[in-house]
């Protein structure tokens, strides 16, 4: 007599963490907490997911195949078909002799071709019960040849979703967008969410990390989610409300009134296809919250019922069609069908994969396309507008992430692409994905910032902007930045607000998370940066800077000894050529993710280390930086910030003297600086936020 009940479930593919490899793993993982052994057979199991199998076998009766013709015998208690997919030996067996073995054929998804019933007859013959994710599947699926009565098996939540309490109730402080593919409407909603006070995080693709495994530990942090498909019911059992939009648009907040009609399309969004604006979706998410959380807390009870995993299995063993099992038997015809087609999909899927996989590690970088000989700007205006990026490559996976989603979702054309990358690193057409692109790869005994300077002499592009990695751009950025130039000719760059963020560990998931007490610093139109915020705060870092080139070559460019500065140090010297305007909006279109202190202080020795080699007269406005850098990392950091804010008003207070303009007064302020700091830094924290100069 066997120790414990046995089941076989069956899948396609298992690698990615998502869609129907999920749904797997959370059988086998429930079943396994039965008691009970569970097999799983797939055509193609590879990490993440043969990692996720391993660590569940780890404590547990559970086993995957590796091998796809391994012979597997009928000595189960429950199959489980998905994809229409059965081990060979398994097949040639029931075409050899009756079994009664129960056998559920489940269906999860109406649009994937692998996932709809390609042997009909077959299923309508093996199937004790037939399961579909959503009503709307099993409609979409019938017109196959599908006779046999169905039920719907909604994708519920492993029961761990269901185990904690719920908390309090609490205005909306911290919001989820759970997307592999979230539209830039959502993403824009976000960032008016953000200034508005709220912290949203997004968890998926989109953050450049890779898929996100979501568990209660995860959600349990967040007051709100916004999501479709599988993760809606992970949230509902939990008692936390959900704002149903992605790619296909959405319903939003899920209460009383259309919970069934989504219930129906398995929370896809895709019942109405309503697409909103990005301050629509902000609106509907703030202004309906109280009422859908509510709503979720109200009916956790009844969801937990509806959409718990161990529920559903315990009502799907008791049905009258699983312990009664039908008598079935394939037959020699529809072995033979089912076998040759099962060996084409096999061979095929696995092919295409692995030949993915070996085109993106041996991609060759595409060829530099051919460029007309350097012009000088103002002698045609054949280039106007002509934009060139210039990318430094990171060299991380998070941040190439980011900077490959900035480059591809920008609504302006980038006509001239530059990627500057250590010969080690991987190639720019396993991320960057633009065939334009020209990759420029950094030889040993070169500086990076000098490459950068060869480009920006050698192109005839208008505008300049350097990407490091460190900062995400909104789509309209270039956009709204070259516009901004068009109508200021006289600026020689324009920069655009910024917010800062940094990368958080959520309950054991690495998500973007904004610097406490970072709000969105917003200028009125026609404002000019002055040297009295660029001294404060750097703002012109990397991927917040649009300089015309003309300015760049005259600035001098960028100074190949900083590393850590160089930004900043640039801006500078750019700023003396030139008003550098503001773009002005509510929505930031830049955020910036932090250095940290380590960063800080080496940039604060670098600038020392410049001022030192500077004459006297160019001395002073760098020693306002390497004051404002050394007093931030030898002393508190407020105390510093505050005196930075007196620096800055005592400044903008001074007597305005005819034809005296912000810089020469800043000079005239920051001469008396030395003097004042005659007693040292210390002494200076130590001054009272109403000091006088």
């Amino acid at each position: 007599m066997r120790s414990m009940p046995r089941i076989l479930i069956t899948a396609n593919h298992l690698r990615e963490r998502r869609g129907s490899e999920i749904v797997t793993y959370e059988l086998a993982e429930e079943f396994a907490l039965r008691g009970w052994h569970v097999d799983v057979y797939t055509n193609l199991f590879m990490d993440p997911m043969a990692e996720r199998f391993a660590a569940l076998a780890a404590g547990a009766s559970v086993r995957v195949a590796v091998d796809p013709y391994e012979d597997f015998g009928l000595d189960y208690d429950l199959i489980w078909v998905q994809h229409s997919l059965l081990p060979p030996s398994i097949i040639r067996r029931l075409a050899e002799r009756e079994v009664s073995i129960p056998l559920v054929w489940h269906h999860m998804s109406p649009i994937i071709e692998i996932d709809q019933p390609l042997f009909a007859e077959i299923e309508d013959h093996l199937a004790d019960v037939r399961s579909f994710i959503s009503v709307r599947t099993e409609l979409a699926l019938r017109p196959f040849g599908l006779t046999g009565p169905g039920r719907v098996f909604a994708n519920p939540a492993p029961r761990s979703f269901a185990a904690g309490e719920m908390r309090r109730q609490r205005p909306l402080e911290r919001l989820a967008i759970v997307s592999n593919h979230p539209p830039a409407e959502l993403l824009d909603a976000a960032a008016v969410l953000r200034g508005d006070g709220v912290v949203v995080d997004v968890l998926g693709e989109a953050t450049g990390s890779g898929s996100v495994e979501i568990t209660p530990q995860l959600l349990a942090v967040y007051d709100g989610i916004v999501t479709i498909g599988k993760t809606v019911q992970y949230a509902l059992v939990m008692g936390l409300p959900v704002y149903v939009y992605d790619h296909f648009g959405g319903p939003g907040w899920l209460d009383d009134e259309g919970f069934e009609t989504e219930a129906e399309a398995n929370f896809s969004g895709r019942t109405s296809f309503r697409r909103l604006s990005s301050a629509q979706i902000a609106a509907e998410i703030r202004d309906g919250y109280a009422d859908a959380a509510a709503f979720s807390r109200s009916s956790v009870e009844r969801f937990r019922g509806r959409y718990t995993l161990d529920r559903c299995i315990n009502e799907l063993l008791a049905c009258a069609e699983i312990r009664e099992p039908r008598v079935k038997r394939l037959g020699e015809a529809e072995a033979l069908r089912w076998l040759a087609m099962s060996e084409q999909l096999r061979g095929m899927y696995r092919t295409i994969e692995h030949l993915q996989d070996r085109l993106a590690e041996q991609a060759p970088a595409p060829e530099p396309p051919s460029l007309p000989a350097p012009t000088a700007v103002h002698d045609t205006e054949s280039n106007q507008g002509r934009v060139h990026v210039i990318v430094i490559d990171p060299n991380d996976q998070a941040s190439r992430g980011r900077t490959a989603a900035s480059i591809a979702q920008q609504t302006r054309v980038i006509e001239r692409l530059t990627v500057i990358r250590d010969e080690h690193a991987d190639g720019i057409g396993t991320w960057v994905g633009a065939p334009h692109a020209v990759e420029i790869v950094v030889e040993p005994g070169r500086v990076v910032l000098d490459l950068v300077n060869e480009q920006i002499a050698a192109e005839d592009s208008d505008f300049i902007v350097v990407h490091d990695g460190a900062a995400a751009w909104h789509p309209r950025f270039l956009e709204l930045a070259i516009e901004h130039l068009d109508r200021h000719p006289v600026q020689v760059g324009v920069i655009v607000n910024p917010i800062s963020a940094r990368i958080e560990d959520v309950n054991g998931v690495m998500v973007d998370a904004l610097v406490d007490g970072m709000q969105v610093q917003v200028f009125d139109e026609g404002v000019d940066l002055d040297l009295v915020s660029q001294s404060s705060v750097n703002r012109t870092r990397h991927g917040t800077l649009v300089v015309r080139r003309s300015a760049a070559l005259g600035s001098g460019l960028f100074d190949p000894v900083l590393v850590y500065s160089a930004a900043w140090d640039f801006g500078l010297r750019v700023l003396h050529l030139g008003p550098v305007g503001v773009v002005s909006s509510r929505v930031p279109l830049v955020t910036i993710y932090e250095d940290g202190p380590a960063a800080r202080g080496r940039a604060g020795t670098e600038l020392t280390g410049k001022a030192f080699r500077m004459d006297s007269a160019q001395r002073l406005l760098y020693s306002s930086v390497v004051t404002s850098q050394t007093v931030f990392n030898a002393a508190n950091g407020r105390s510093v910030l505050d005196r930075l804010a007196v620096l800055e008003r005592e400044v903008r207070e001074m007597p305005r003297v005819p034809g005296q303009g912000m810089e020469l007064r800043f000079r005239a302020y920051m001469g008396r600086l030395p003097r004042r700091m005659a007693g040292g830094i210390a002494q200076m924290t130590r001054r009272s936020r109403g000091a006088s100069a």
